[in-house]
């Protein structure tokens, strides 16, 4: 197993690092054979993400006597529904984060956690009421004075706050999406050099774009290890959390260990994906902003929309193109710049100027695609 130095903390954690997302619902006896092989194959570095009773419970069994072996993280804002107590939700309230939080250290028998992430801070409005006075980040600042953690980090999705966040020094760790396909995305590898620059650690989640890229019906499929060995070597990257449901998951992964340099090759399979998804819309707005004022990518998206309602063969034929590059379509992670949001120009404006399609990766034909659009209205 590789270890490297989380940013500026002094935790040196393991590149495959494991999340115990989908462990929640599993029994004692199988959580702990996977946290088990988990410890005896050199991951050293947990993510515990949820706020569950049981879960919580279970983790904090599995980690007994084992917690000078390992580094243990908590989330900030992961809380439950009342009575239900094994139903997630995203709270906003400081003092239901400390009570969560609290349930957090005693269900896991642990007077700290290594690392506390303030999650799911997405848009850049989340950002800044977390960090508000008063908000959660006093909360998490308190704590760290108070001994009941010793890094403060955030969980987000979108670039525009994770930029702010890693550029403000409040952070010490970004927890973040990377994948091999999802990085095709804007933002992405700003994020990483951001981190890289900043001296932020960077755990990237989402690996395998929650199992996507595994799907059979998908015209490129990539292997565990090809797609770690694409997370690992993105400059700026400090682990990757996989997140397996039982221990023949965890060993499909942590077979890159073991791999040859063949087998850890993805380059090829990357020119692939380009040659199957060229000309394919994703709605990603890389090709603004338009002279024109045009939002394309909401446009364009609209107008799927609209034809899909009102013809079957172009429902078909989009879901059929939908199924083929759905794996690269992250589309709630995926945030416009404030001035595309304010563009209000008309598809029949079109300049045909081409800036669009030269800053396009996909090779779209937008204007003929904007001509089609602009005789529908």
């Amino acid at each position: 197993m590789e270890y490297r130095k989380l940013g500026q903390t002094d935790l040196k954690v393991s590149a495959i690092s494991l999340g115990t997302e989908h462990l929640w619902c599993k029994k004692l006896d199988l959580m702990n054979s996977v946290i088990s092989h988990s410890i005896d194959n050199g991951i050293n570095y947990f993510d515990v993400v949820f706020s569950f009773p049981e879960y919580l419970r279970n983790l904090g069994t599995c980690f007994k006597g084992k917690r000078d072996k390992v580094y243990l993280t908590g989330h900030l804002r992961s809380g439950t529904h009342g009575e239900r107590e094994h139903k997630y939700r995203l709270t906003t309230n400081v003092k239901e984060s400390e009570k969560y939080f609290n349930r957090v250290l005693k269900e896991l028998q642990t007077e700290y956690v290594d690392v506390a992430f303030i999650q799911m801070v997405n848009a850049l409005d989340d950002y800044h009421k977390v960090i508000e006075p008063g908000g959660v980040l006093d909360l998490a600042l308190r704590l760290k004075k108070e001994g009941k953690l010793r890094y403060i980090g955030m969980s987000m999705h979108k670039p525009a706050a994770a930029l702010e966040a890693v550029k403000s020094g409040k952070i010490d760790v970004l927890m973040y999406p990377i994948n091999i396909a999802w990085d095709l995305q804007p933002g992405r590898k700003e994020v990483c050099s951001a981190c890289f620059k900043e001296k932020v650690g960077l755990v990237a989640m989402k690996g395998f774009a929650g199992g996507r890229l595994f799907l059979k019906q998908a015209v490129v499929r990539f292997t565990p290890t090809q797609c770690l060995s694409y997370i690992l070597s993105q400059k700026g990257v400090t682990n990757v959390v996989i997140g397996p449901s039982d221990v023949e998951q965890l060993k499909e992964s942590l077979h890159y260990n073991e791999a040859s340099k063949k087998e850890k090759e993805y380059k090829y399979l990357i020119s692939k994906l380009n040659e199957e998804y060229s000309g394919i819309c994703i709605y990603c707005s890389h090709c603004q902003p338009c002279p024109a004022n045009i939002d394309i990518a909401s446009v364009f998206r609209n107008y799927d929309l609209k034809m899909m309602k009102k013809s079957p063969e172009y429902k078909k034929a989009l879901k059929k193109t939908d199924e083929k590059v759905r794996f690269i379509k992250p589309a709630w992670i995926r945030e416009k710049p404030a001035a595309v949001k304010k563009m209000k120009g008309k598809p029949q404006e079109c300049l045909e100027c081409g800036v669009c399609m030269e800053r396009c990766p996909f090779d779209v034909d937008i204007i003929s695609k904007m001509k089609q659009v602009a005789k529908s209205k």
